[in-house]
């Protein structure tokens, strides 16, 4: 059944059919995902993680060892030379 008309006092008969469903797109793309795991390791590290649970294995497994290489060059950068 579609979507009914109301006339200002009682639904019509009229029936106008339901379109489509709506296209439901992922919240991160993979190249957003990548670039947080080298500018915010924590974090594209947790993206990792919800992508793998997602069914999205070697997207969400590249961004893991992504983000931890970069922490480890982000760490090697800040705190290495002291």
């Amino acid at each position: 059944m579609g979507q009914r008309y109301w006339d200002g006092r009682q639904w019509t008969q009229h029936v106008a059919p339901l379109g489509p469903p709506p296209v439901v797109k992922d919240d991160v793309s993979g190249v957003g995902g990548y670039v947080v795991s080298v500018l915010l390791p924590v974090i594209g590290f947790i993206v990792g993680i919800v992508w793998l649970a997602k069914g999205r294995g070697s997207q969400g497994l590249l961004c893991m060892v992504l983000s931890v290489v970069s922490f480890l060059a982000w760490s090697a950068l800040l705190y290495g030379g002291a």
